[in-house]
């Protein structure tokens, strides 16, 4: 459609021109016939001016001619070149589109890494050290990353999770310690704990890895992950469709936690290599950015004694 607007514009614009060049061919032909009339031996009374007349008739009719090579093009030449330019348009359009996005999501980065630090340090000295105070920093913590979710991963009106596993004493099964789902109350507790290899998030904590699935919903993503059927639930294939799952770990430590983010719409998280439009996200690039923040913070709040601990010491 919109190469035939332009076409039409174009062929608008130069219909006067083009007239105004046939007018004067058609001039230079009558004066040619005129001019060649005269000059015939037959003529009676040839005028002075009939060669002149010729000769002016003559170059009327090849010069506009020889201009409307250039200048009236025929339909089909402008309809193709019309596409071409449509094409790189496009082009060019879907390009700025992903350096938008890309620059939205380092801006929301740098207000994530100004954001963090201020969590964190109101962790370290903040005076009560229970389990009501960790649930705050970490429902800070993912607030900070929902505030976010349209720069970081072009989610607007889709069913979004955000959720935060830990691994249990010795080794145990990774418990949700914290989330954030559309509908507050899929949010609520008690949620599901996996074991390392179970689901997705068992998965990415048993590889060390960031595990990405475009559409959890296809036969090779399904077999792909593990999960025991007591843990199976009728909404997971609405509910978590796309999805990426990032280990939370300190460098040279072992995995301690799992971060996962999740849509209700297919290819909302793709690998690097599958980011090939407007509305796709880097989510493995910006996971690697964000997974680290969480592991710094949850370090900080497993390493620190509760309360009573830290009474007891005192009195000793």
């Amino acid at each position: 459609m919109k190469t035939l607007e332009h076409l039409s514009i174009f062929l608008d614009r130069l219909a006067f021109p083009v007239k105004i060049v046939r007018f004067l061919a058609l001039a230079g032909g009558v004066a040619l016939v005129v001019g060649n009339y005269f000059r015939a031996p037959s003529a009676v009374g040839q005028p002075a001016m009939a060669d002149g007349l010729f000769w002016a008739g003559g170059a009327l009719v090849l010069l506009p001619n020889l201009l409307l090579v250039f200048i009236d093009k025929q339909a089909v030449e402008i309809l193709r070149s019309l596409h071409e330019e449509e094409k790189r348009n496009a082009e060019m359009e879907k390009n700025l589109n992903q350096c938008v996005s890309e620059f939205e999501a380092k801006k929301a980065l740098i207000g994530l890494f100004n954001l963090f630090p201020e969590v964190l340090r109101d962790s370290i000295i903040s005076p009560k050290r229970d389990d009501a105070s960790r649930r705050e920093a970490l429902e800070a913590a993912v607030q900070i990353i929902v505030d976010r979710k349209r720069s970081f991963f072009c989610i607007e009106d889709d069913y979004f999770n955000i959720s935060i596993y830990e691994q249990g004493e010795a080794g145990g099964v990774l418990n949700g310690v914290e989330c954030f789902r559309s509908h507050p109350a899929d949010a609520m507790g008690p949620h599901r704990a996996w074991r390392s290899g179970e689901g997705y998030v068992g998965l990415a904590f048993s590889r060390r890895q960031e595990v990405v699935f475009s559409d959890t919903r296809l036969q090779d993503v399904s077999s792909l992950i593990s999960v025991p059927p007591d843990k199976r639930k009728e909404a997971d294939s609405r509910r978590y469709v796309s999805l990426v799952a990032a280990p939370i770990f300190l460098e040279e430590s072992a995995p301690f936690g799992v971060i996962v983010a999740s849509s209700d719409r297919p290819r909302r998280f793709v690998w690097e290599s599958e980011v090939n439009a407007e509305r796709q996200a880097n989510a493995v690039e910006i996971f690697r950015y964000i997974a680290p923040q969480f592991a710094i913070l949850m370090d900080v709040l497993r390493n620190t004694p509760p309360d009573e601990a830290r009474e007891d010491a005192g009195n000793g």
